[in-house]
């Protein structure tokens, strides 16, 4: 027996309209995967948007190459470069010559002096006087230095002497280095050159605002014998009030063991 054949499924439009005799409306067919655009915009996108973005990558490699510059610019990046870097400090603090220079080279000597050996502090002290360049912040730094290598002797009597004399013709004394300097001095008397004694009496004239200790060391400087056992005493320099000398007046008033000359 044979089975009925199956209807034959047919999708022509034009069979349909054929066997019903009548037309019907037609759909529209849908269309899968990616919308698409009209093809005029699609082309535009496909031209603009990959050049656009390759552009600008290229033209962030050439910024980061370098490529492209002008002369001008390459001129003006090459001193920012430069400014940017910390200033190199000569071998010697002596070396520095200007006062624009020891300004210019200020911070750095600043961060090295906490390394620089006493000789160099003195150095620092030296040029600074001659130049008479003082910054507050600077020298608030040098005198800790200072202070530290005096305690721990690496100073010797003509470095402490020298750095004594910078200060006081920068006008920039600092009791509590004055005061570790002639508490270290106290015990080496008896090892300064006269030259030395004298220096320190007109010192201590200069600085001032002397302590009882000031006072004990100033009178060792104008009674202990020199080295080789060579008395001070009969040299008129040693007998003279200092203070008087310079400033016309005697923080001692009459009680005073040293001449005022009239």
């Amino acid at each position: 027996m044979k089975r009925a054949g199956r209807p034959k499924l047919s999708f022509d439009e034009s069979s349909d309209e054929a066997e019903e005799g009548e037309s019907k409306p037609k759909l529209p067919r849908i269309q899968r995967g990616v919308p698409q655009l009209p093809e005029s915009k699609q082309v535009e996108a496909e031209k603009t948007v990959p050049e656009a973005q390759s552009l600008a990558q290229v033209a962030a490699l050439r910024a980061a190459l370098g490529l492209g510059r002008t002369k001008q610019e390459e001129k003006q990046l090459d001193s920012e470069d430069l400014a940017a870097q910390p200033p190199k400090l000569p071998a010697s603090m002596r070396d520095i010559q200007t006062f624009s220079e020891f300004l210019r080279l200020s911070p750095a000597i600043q961060e090295a002096s906490m390394k620089m050996s006493a000789d160099e502090l003195t150095a620092l002290c030296e040029t600074a006087a001659r130049l008479k360049f003082f910054d507050g912040e600077l020298f608030e730094a040098v005198f800790v230095h200072i202070r530290c290598r005096i305690r721990w002797g690496q100073f010797d009597v003509h470095q402490v002497t020298a750095v004594a004399q910078h200060l006081v013709d920068l006008n920039a004394t600092d009791p509590e280095v004055f005061r570790d300097m002639t508490q270290w001095l106290q015990h080496r008397v008896s090892t300064m050159s006269k030259a030395q004694r004298l220096q320190w009496l007109k010192l201590l004239a200069a600085a001032g605002n002397r302590n009882d200790e000031d006072e004990d060391f100033e009178e060792k400087l104008r009674t202990q014998p020199l080295p080789g056992g060579v008395d001070v005493s009969s040299s008129d320099d040693f007998m003279v009030c200092w203070d008087f000398v310079r400033t016309g007046s005697c923080p001692r008033g009459p009680s005073c063991r040293w001449n005022h000359p009239s």
